[in-house]
């Protein structure tokens, strides 16, 4: 079954509550979203139930949950979709991607092991996709089982998400298109709306534009579309550093642009490891950050040295005719919706009564511990820890054990935790299908706690890790490492890598995912081996650019010979021509 975008919209059935077994008896699940989390729930929950009816195992269908998805938006796909003016004004009802988007990484780490890019596409494909065919290729494979939609209530706005002790009941208070309110009741909940709900404009630097009376357009990256062609023959100012100002610098680029200037705080994002970009027409202020817009110009930006770069003497900058300046900044969590005791982590004014003193997640090492030896050990030697550490890292939040809350374990989460967010989510998927269907036996709160503990400690031996929990490591890291030795900052780039692969390993284990990337020896699988290949090429695709090239030359231009499929072994194929040159996805 294979849906276009332009279609899905049509395709959409009716919520419906019949489900195999007696459904008074099915225990009840909130999924909380329809982008590829709660797609992929859908789907892992799909393909269970047909694996019970082909073993004609009626004992567990009887158990299927009976599962209600809400969904803000007209159609699935989540910040896939690009702007869906689905409410009065036309004002979109959620943060979505921009229509020329291309992915940043390989397109092999997210083919999935039950629908191959054979399967939905009839051929191999380039090694990096356009947003639509990304979006399309995931709702084919969703639906592949069954209509996964007649579960979806769309149009529906969840406004809170409480625990009733008394019940034992999770309360989804929600109003649908005709804005009526509707309270309903379930055994489990599962968000499934990520962690990127809201653009996020850093308020130092949108407060210093408005006091210089910045007279330009100032956009968030997720609002590309609003200035599109506009961009020809103007000078832009990126602030932020990785994923989404790598991939607006290449499409500003195409579109005209005349020049684009990037902000660079700490020179760990990705636009750092570029040798080059087309035309040189990309400029990395390495160290900087904005400070202001010059009195009486109303274009000319004013960046000044980060912390790191005063100490470095650079990031003092003066950009002239500024036209346009686009916040790449990430998002903020959206989960303002959930009562405080189902949050996956305490964000904003949910700190202002909590005493890290007396914080139960708090954690600290023994006075004895040392890092191990790392890249950055003869650099820093050793770095003293914070006496509170961090008790969030990429891998490991404050509030969860995995994928459950846990003060309540019927809380459950679907969110990317990895920079391979689709494969990550579908691997989270299969684990909390398994949690639903009480497959998994959970350790006791103090045993989780241990476990995130273990985990965080393990954490701290890696530096890209570290760096997020100790601040004490990271003021020495700012302070005292020199990034324009370029092979330190490649070599730390691949750790990086190497750690997050080796966490989605442990993933596949818990999941009992069907693509495992790690054998009973503890050893990477050739699935994981390749995974692993696929982010170390994708890194050196950044730095491997032939002098000759450079005027062109981009990472999606890369040697495709050196990737095969983690599930076919297909190779894939080069792009038509320069992906510079190509003006249709």
């Amino acid at each position: 079954m294979k849906l276009k975008e332009e279609d899905v919209d049509a395709s959409l059935t009716s919520p419906s509550s019949e489900s195999s077994g007696d459904v008074s008896s099915c225990p009840t699940v909130a999924v909380i979203g329809c982008g590829p989390a709660g797609m992929f729930f859908l789907h892992a929950m799909a393909a269970r139930r047909k694996q019970f009816e082909e073993a004609n195992d009626t004992k567990s269908l009887k158990k299927m949950p009976n599962v209600t998805c809400y969904e803000m938006s007209s159609s699935p796909g989540g910040v896939w979709r690009t702007a869906d003016p689905s409410n009065e004004g036309g004002k979109a009802r959620n943060t979505n991607m921009y229509q020329a988007l291309w992915t940043n990484a390989n397109s092999g780490n997210i083919e999935f092991f039950d629908y191959t890019f054979l399967d939905h596409f009839g051929k191999p494909m380039p090694l990096f996709l356009p947003r639509k065919h990304v979006l399309e290729y995931m709702i084919a494979r969703a639906t592949q089982h069954e209509d996964i939609f007649q579960h979806v209530k769309f149009n529906t706005t969840v406004k809170s998400v409480t625990y009733d002790k008394d019940m034992k009941k999770f309360v989804v208070v929600n109003v649908d298109a005709n804005e009526e309110e509707t309270t309903d009741y379930f055994d489990k909940c599962l968000w499934a709306s990520g962690i990127n709900g809201k653009p996020n404009f850093v308020k130092s630097v949108n407060n210093k534009l408005k006091e210089g009376k910045y007279e330009g357009t100032v956009i968030h990256s997720s609002q590309m579309d609003k200035i599109g062609a506009d961009v020809k023959g103007k000078r832009i100012l990126m602030i932020g550093d990785n994923y989404s100002a790598e991939d607006l610098a290449l499409q500003c680029i195409k579109l005209g642009a005349e020049r684009i200037f990037v902000t660079s705080r700490q020179c760990f994002g990705i636009v750092n490891g570029h040798v080059s970009w087309p035309e040189d027409r990309v400029e990395i202020l390495r160290y900087s950050t904005v400070d202001g817009v010059k009195k009486g110009s109303g274009t000319t930006i004013l960046t000044k040295g980060s912390h790191a770069g005063r100490k470095k003497g650079l990031g003092k900058h003066e950009i002239e005719d500024v036209a346009i300046i686009i916040f790449c900044t990430g998002y903020k969590p959206n989960i303002d919706i959930l009562d405080r005791s189902l949050k996956p982590f305490l964000e904003g004014d949910d700190y202002d009564d909590w005493d890290s003193d007396e914080d139960e997640y708090g954690w600290e090492v023994d006075a004895d511990w040392r890092m191990k030896p790392n890249l950055l050990t003869p650099y820093l030697g050793h770095v003293e820890p914070s006496d509170e550490l961090e008790p969030n890292s990429d891998f490991v939040q404050e509030s969860m054990y995995k994928r459950v809350n846990i003060e309540n374990t019927n809380m459950l989460y679907l969110f990317e935790n990895s920079i391979y967010p689709l494969l990550d989510i579908d691997i989270a998927s299969h684990y909390c299908v398994r949690l639903v269907l009480n497959e998994i036996k959970l350790p006791t709160k103090e045993e989780m706690h241990e476990e995130n503990r273990l985990q965080l400690l393990n954490a701290m031996d890696a530096p890209s890790q570290r760096f997020e929990i100790d601040s004490e490591y990271r003021k020495a890291v700012i302070e005292r490492i020199d990034w324009d030795e370029f092979e330190l900052e490649h070599e730390l780039t691949l750790s990086w890598q190497t750690y997050g692969v080796e966490c989605l390993a442990m993933s596949t284990d818990d999941a009992n995912y069907p693509l495992p990337f790690r054998g009973e020896n503890g050893e990477f699988t050739e699935a994981g081996k390749k995974m692993m290949q696929h982010c170390l090429l994708d890194v050196q695709s950044r730095w491997d650019i032939p002098k000759e090239d450079a005027s062109w030359r981009t990472f999606r231009d890369t040697d495709t010979t050196k990737y095969t499929s983690m599930i076919t072994g297909t190779k894939p194929i080069s792009l038509k021509g320069r992906w510079i040159d190509i003006d249709e996805d």
